[in-house]
């Protein structure tokens, strides 16, 4: 890890499976991590399609565990919302909301298209304080424990990859022609110590700087990238 750790964030809808499951593991290999949603509320899978159970953001995770145990103990410890309600809770009390968040972060990683879009919203819209950037990366991971397990280990590989600045093993190498210009260098430029800027622009410029990309965990690298000013 470097002198100043990463300041991580992982973000999905409801803070529930997949932030919460890149969460556990980045903070058991010693990353500075939060985890956050999006969603107006948490939403959890209920009895049928149709029928969400539906939670605030200030409900703990203890207490969505006792009443889905109340509901329907043997559906939802088959589906394994009790399981992971219990993890959950293991981690932090309750789910938080990622715009009510004015904490900084170094590097910040979605979990679908939607949620990165409704991250980048936020932060387009927040007054300009620190004029520090942030990145911002898209990992597509589909909602369900299976693949919240194997995109969380590729976000830990890719928060492994640029604090080490970025080691010859990061999975971007795997990324086609044109990728690493575009994305490999200001990740290396990220792990660095000296973060202040993204590079090629003025060290006095006022204003952040947000590299986008969208990784689907499980079909191979595809990328869509630029550069905004926040």
């Amino acid at each position: 890890m470097p002198s100043s750790p990463l300041r991580v964030a992982v973000v999905c809808s409801s803070n529930q499976n997949r932030s919460m499951e890149a969460h556990n593991i980045l903070s058991k290999r010693g990353f500075s991590v939060r985890s956050f949603g999006t969603g107006t509320h948490v939403k959890l899978p209920g009895p049928a399609p149709d029928k969400p159970n539906v939670y605030d953001f200030k409900t703990t995770y203890d207490q969505m565990y006792n009443d889905l145990l109340r509901k329907d103990k043997e559906l939802y410890t088959q589906n394994g919302i009790l399981h992971m309600l219990d993890r959950n809770k293991r981690i932090k009390p309750r789910p938080e909301r990622f715009q009510n968040c004015r904490d900084l972060f170094d590097l910040i990683l979605t979990c679908e298209e939607r949620v990165y879009d409704q991250v980048v919203e936020d932060l387009n819209s927040r007054e300009q304080e620190t004029c520090q950037p942030v990145h911002v990366i898209n990992v597509d991971i589909q909602d369900n424990h299976e693949e919240a397990t194997l995109g969380a280990f590729l976000i830990c590989e890719l928060c492994q990859c640029v604090s080490s600045q970025c080691s010859c093993s990061c999975p971007l190498l795997w990324a086609g022609p044109g990728v690493r210009e575009k994305l490999w260098e200001p990740l290396c430029a990220l792990g660095q110590e000296s973060r202040s800027a993204w590079p090629g622009a003025p060290s006095s410029s006022p204003c952040q700087r947000e590299m986008t990309m969208t990784i689907p965990s499980t079909q191979g690298f595809h990328h869509e990238s630029d550069c905004h000013t926040i």
